[in-house]
């Protein structure tokens, strides 16, 4: 929501259905990485975070792409509900990208959740 503020953008029908859909978008990458750590057969938190982003990284980066270059021909769209998704869904996929690879793995290497499987 600050992101609207920022573009001067008022909570209007296309800002609350944005928010609705940008929900999932966001929680994408972060489920895909958590799956992968619990999947991961490592036992220290540090190598199973790594092994995880090492796994998931190329995938997790390759689907923000595609829905960033799906996005680009609603950028020419003369309807506003468009040409706003077209500004807000890459913003987005930049901003769960960051937060995944760059909150989330940290958090993932630091907070013990679950039992610590290395000696």
């Amino acid at each position: 929501m600050s992101i609207f503020v920022l573009l001067g953008w008022e909570l209007g029908i296309v800002e609350a259905i944005s928010l609705t859909i940008l929900v999932g978008l966001s929680c994408d990458f972060g489920l895909h990485l958590a799956e992968s750590y619990a999947q991961s057969p490592l036992t220290h938190r540090k190598a199973r975070a790594m092994d995880s982003v090492q796994r998931m990284g190329t995938p997790i980066c390759s689907a923000a792409l595609t829905t960033v270059m799906g996005v680009l021909p609603m950028c020419f769209s003369t309807l506003q509900i468009l040409a706003r998704f077209a500004i807000i869904i890459p913003i987005n996929m930049v901003l769960a990208i960051l937060f995944g690879l760059h909150f989330f793995t940290p958090m993932l290497m630091l907070v013990r959740a679950g039992p610590e499987w290395s000696p």
